[in-house]
């Protein structure tokens, strides 16, 4: 006969509760894997705890980072859902934090309380236990790494009902769902995180493409790999004929020099370039490169952002803007020619007109003169007349007096230039003048000042040239101021200046260059050159009125008055006049 053994009570119970436990683990675990949040994990494994384990009471708190560091229950089930309305723990080192929630988060450790009727440490809640049914906990530490974010804890109806066995497989549990909880919070906040960006791409696609400023996105090389529609207008490229362009392809020539170094250099940078459109006009961009990096999967790419602006208005409005302070400033300063004229013409056109009026009186005297001296000197011969022999002086003297006339009658038109420039009168435009005889004039007038600077002044004149209508002493006057500017320039003796005039009948005008091997003028100097009082010259006693005199007088004429010139390398100084037909002349605006 076989006996067989027959379990003591307590071996069965044991038993039963370790199976239960195990089962409980497991579809803990399931759990774990099958929820799809944070709050049905909870939820669910507090079901479980309480359904499939037979425990009585759980709730899950998590721990307050707040100056009284509470412990908030964020799940429960079981029986006594009042009890957990009144637990009121914390995980300070008070007394209500002295408790097993409290003990187990400070410490990380698994807290029990085998009997809740005799734990003094339990006091605080153990009338609210006694009212349901609680007579023992165990309470395990959720952790992530070395941090306890909270707790789980489990109520039987009986003392001491945590065997060693079930210690274990429940501190496994709360393992199990402490990393639960990590990961769902990581899956939550990747999600989030999916979302933001998926917000922000939208957004900054918005932007991009609502932009009225071109953008677009190119290789180091240039190669453009996206652009936006605004990309694309100022271009005339539609986005797949840029790509099949680059970025230097969209400025000209000359200026890639500039824009290269900045996706060489990786670096951001802007540049005021002009941006060549494919029907190949232009407009004046400003260019701005910001390094970026190009991610595929596991690859990166250097690349560069590039946003083009439209910067026409703005040119135009410098322009103008300049244009404007330039007026302003030449009728501040023709005001004050206007006072200064005033007083000139006063002080000078007075004892002027006596000069010119005796010069005139004194060629008429002289020829009533000549007559009586010459019979003296038929009869007595040759004899001193104001230090020189009559027969010189008979000669001079008619020179002379014509020259008086002729510089006095320059002065008188001086000062009407003058009042002209400060009044705006009509100049008097009504003659045929040939240029020819202007430029062999002048030349004659300036033979000393051009014998003193330089051997070297050579004029090239045609046998003929078609007139001009204008005025001639104005004229003069323009290639006089022009061909001493050009002989106070030069440096040494053997710096030349040449002269010339030829016919552009294409045009229909009649070209005068004035050149010189002098110093030459700055580049910022150039633009200013024909602004009242202004001059390079003023420490030499300069007026800054010559060039603003004489381009008026050229415009007055319908003509064109232009300079280049480079340090160091001369100045030329191009005239250009309307060959004009005879019959009638033009009628001029004031100066």
């Amino acid at each position: 006969m076989v006996h067989t053994a027959v379990p003591m009570p307590d071996t069965i119970q044991t038993l039963i509760r370790a199976k239960r436990t195990l089962r409980l683990l497991s579809d803990c675990n399931a759990a774990l894997i099958r929820s799809a949040n944070e709050s049905e994990l909870l939820d669910k494994i507090c079901r479980l705890i309480v359904d499939v384990g037979g425990y009585r009471l759980v709730w899950i708190g998590y721990a307050r980072q707040n100056a009284q560091k509470q412990v908030d229950p964020v799940a429960q089930f079981g029986f006594g859902p009042d009890y957990i309305k009144h637990l009121n723990v914390s995980w300070a080192d008070t007394e209500r934090g002295q408790g097993p929630t409290g003990r187990a988060i400070r410490t990380g450790q698994t807290q029990i309380v085998r009997d809740i009727l005799r734990d003094p440490q339990f006091t605080p809640w153990r009338a609210n236990a006694m009212v349901h049914g609680l007579f023992s906990e165990i309470t395990l530490p959720l952790k992530e790494n070395d941090w306890s974010f909270g707790s789980l804890n489990i109520y039987a109806q009986e003392p001491d009902a945590f065997d060693q066995e079930e210690i274990l497989l429940l501190e496994e549990l709360a393992g199990n769902l402490a990393y639960g909880i990590s990961v769902l919070r990581l899956r939550q906040e990747h999600h989030q995180a999916l979302r933001e960006r998926g917000k922000q791409e939208r957004l900054c696609h918005a932007v991009v493409e609502q932009s009225v400023d071109g953008i677009a996105i190119a290789r180091l090389d240039g190669t453009v790999l996206i652009a936006n529609p605004a990309f694309c207008r100022m271009t005339g490229y539609v986005t797949e004929e840029l790509r099949q362009r680059t970025l230097w392809d969209l400025v000209p020539p000359d200026t890639q020099p500039v824009l290269l170094p900045l996706a060489a250099q990786n670096k951001s940078g802007m540049r005021e370039l002009d941006v060549v459109r494919k029907d190949h006009s232009r407009f004046p961009a400003e260019w701005r490169a910001y390094p970026i990096t190009l991610l595929d999967g596991q690859t990166e790419e250097r690349a560069m952002l590039g946003v083009i602006v439209d910067i026409t208005q703005r040119k135009q409005d410098e322009v103008e803007k300049n244009t404007l302070r330039q007026q302003a400033l030449q009728n501040a300063h023709l005001a004050t020619v206007g006072v200064m004229a005033a007083g000139i013409v006063h002080e000078v056109n007075n004892p002027n007109n006596v000069i010119l009026f005796n010069s005139n009186l004194l060629a008429k005297a002289w020829k009533d003169v000549v007559i009586i001296l010459d019979e003296y000197y038929r009869a007595h011969g040759d004899f001193s007349l104001g230090g020189l022999p009559f027969t010189e002086m008979r000669h001079t003297l008619p020179t002379l007096i014509d020259g008086v006339a002729e510089h006095s009658a320059r002065i008188k038109n001086i000062i009407n230039n003058m009042q002209y420039i400060a009044r705006k009168e009509q100049w008097a435009v009504a003659e045929r003048v040939d240029l020819i005889q202007v430029l062999r004039s002048v030349a004659e007038l300036l033979k000393n000042q051009i014998g003193q600077r330089t051997p070297l002044f050579i004029m090239t004149l045609p046998d003929t040239v078609p007139p001009v209508w204008g005025n001639r002493q104005q004229l003069e006057q323009v290639f006089v101021n022009i061909i001493l500017n050009a002989l106070q320039s030069l440096a040494g003796e053997n710096e030349a200046i040449l002269v010339t005039l030829k016919a552009e009948p294409e045009w229909d005008k009649l070209l005068v260059t004035v050149s010189d091997e002098g110093s030459g003028i700055a580049a910022d100097h150039l633009q200013r050159l024909t602004e009242p009082f202004f001059s390079t010259k003023l420490a030499e006693g300069g007026s800054g009125l010559g060039l603003f005199i004489s381009s008026r007088i050229i415009e007055n004429h319908g003509g064109e008055l232009s300079f280049a010139s480079q340090l160091g390398a001369g100045t030329t100084v191009s005239i250009r006049l309307l060959a004009m037909e005879e019959e009638a002349a033009p009628h001029l605006s004031p100066v």
